[in-house]
């Protein structure tokens, strides 16, 4: 069977995902969260706070797992490699840690993230590949104003800004 989550219900298919039921609903005060799907293993956390909640029995049973951070967020990549990242106050991702073991306590290495100006949001790849993107918003719209790769957890950042013009806005 796979498992799919969406808010704080967690969906199962039998068939390939042709057809999809309600497994069970999760931590209700949770805020976030994120599936990895190699090791069936869910994480949930609410910004913040400085710890999350991890099962890996598909949300039957969850443990608070501490952190040495405040949560902006929280990204499972794979096989247990977990990215998080705190914000100052004024949404700018400072410093991203990150843990090859599914977040155990004393596992996060961290490292600084270059400040920039805008709204900044991180997302992981399936393969563990971070992308920073840097957003600027004028009266209610947002413009990538760059883009950036790193494949070694955040050491350096490669600008991948595409040529073509793209609206958006960082949602975590």
């Amino acid at each position: 069977a796979d498992a799919a989550i969406d808010k704080n219900v967690i969906y199962e298919t039998t068939d390939g995902g042709a057809s999809w039921s309600i497994l069970r609903e999760i931590l209700s005060e949770s805020v976030s969260i994120d599936f990895d799907k190699h090791t069936n293993t869910c994480y949930a956390w609410s910004r913040g706070a400085k710890y999350f909640h991890r099962s890996e029995d598909i949300g039957e049973t969850w443990e608070p797992i501490p952190v040495p951070f405040e949560f902006g967020a929280l990204h499972a990549a794979s096989h247990g490699l977990l990215y998080g990242y705190s914000k100052t106050e004024v949404e700018k991702i400072r410093q991203l840690y990150y843990s090859f073991e599914s977040g155990e306590p004393g596992s996060w290495n961290s490292v600084d993230v270059a400040s920039e100006d805008g709204v900044a949001h991180l997302y992981v790849d399936h393969l563990g590949m971070l992308y920073k993107l840097i957003s600027q918003q004028v009266n209610g719209d947002c413009t990538l104003k760059r883009m950036y790769r790193s494949t070694d957890y955040g050491q350096k950042w490669v600008d991948i800004k595409p040529d073509s013009g793209l609206a958006m806005c960082a949602s975590t």
